[in-house]
């Protein structure tokens, strides 16, 4: 069986809120029997409109410890998200497909040599451990891939290396006020040419037989309060399973979770909830051989 070392973003030098998330968590680990390191990550650079959390491509030297994978880091709120380019990179693995169980795509644009929580998957694939990434149960919030906030050369450069599937392939909801789940597709594939929908477990997937590295951010779950509630599709249940089923296809080597936050009043729903997604993380990384 697999040892998977369990960390705690310690966000020492970060703000408030995000500095007692991360007290929290590792209380509740604690109070919950999970042994944990506490592991320093940089803050952030500066904050950009919106409240996004930037980072730049260099502020940040490579933890040894998690060079050879076998590692969950709980982060802290979806905006510090752009903290997991950082883990990504410190896998000393080639041929990674960095799996996305997140409700937003995180893949706008960069700008002035840094990156943010929402922009974060972009220069992600421009890594060198990485071949693949899969946006999996992702919801339009406003438009979903913008052509204005994707330039031509990215385009070009990632069209064959990227791979959705939409929240609404596994949960069938009537969306107000959104457009239509088939134009949203039509439109990302019009935006990328030769993109690929396909389900992530066929045959030749990007995902089957394959490294994996999981970041899920639990606003993919409709009900769990983040910034963004309400974004996502799955529940709890659903979220298992896709991480479940990753595993079965591929294997997982290294994962975080992000999307608690202390400004909500979580309750032992939450707290549960949180558990049990890393539990299911847990539980793949330690089947494999």
């Amino acid at each position: 069986m697999t040892k998977v070392k369990t960390y705690v973003i310690s966000a020492k030098d970060d703000e408030d809120r995000e500095r007692e998330t991360a007290e929290q968590i590792a209380r509740f680990l604690d109070k919950s029997g999970v042994e944990f390191d506490f592991l320093d990550m940089p803050a952030p650079d500066f904050t950009w409109a919106g409240g996004f959390s930037c980072y730049r491509f260099n502020g940040h030297e490579p933890r040894r410890e998690l060079g050879q994978g076998n590692f969950i880091v709980f982060n802290t709120s979806g905006y510090r998200h752009g903290l997991t380019y950082f883990l990504v990179k410190d896998v000393e693995k080639s041929g990674l497909t960095y799996v996305h169980l997140d409700a937003h795509p995180d893949f706008w644009n960069y700008l002035n040599g840094s990156f943010s929580s929402a922009s974060f998957v972009s220069p992600l694939l421009d890594l060198d451990n990485v071949d693949y990434a899969f946006l999996l149960a992702i919801t339009p919030n406003e438009t979903l891939v913008p052509f204005s906030k994707v330039t031509k050369q990215k385009i070009e450069r990632v069209r064959e290396r990227l791979r959705f599937r939409l929240g609404q392939d596994f949960r069938s909801l009537k969306e107000d006020g959104n457009p239509p789940w088939s134009e949203v597709s039509a439109g990302i594939k019009k935006t990328f040419p030769g993109i690929k929908k396909g389900m992530y477990y066929e045959k030749g997937s990007v995902i089957r037989g394959k490294p994996l590295y999981l970041s899920v951010d639990l606003d993919v779950m409709q009900d769990f309060p983040t910034q963004w509630r309400g974004h996502g599709r799955l529940d709890l249940g659903l979220t298992k399973k896709l991480i479940s089923r990753a595993g079965e296809s591929g294997e997982v080597v290294a994962g975080d979770i992000c999307g608690m936050d202390c400004s909500f009043d979580n309750g032992p729903e939450e707290w549960n909830s949180l558990l049990e997604v890393y539990n299911s993380m847990r539980e793949v990384m330690e089947a494999r051989n």
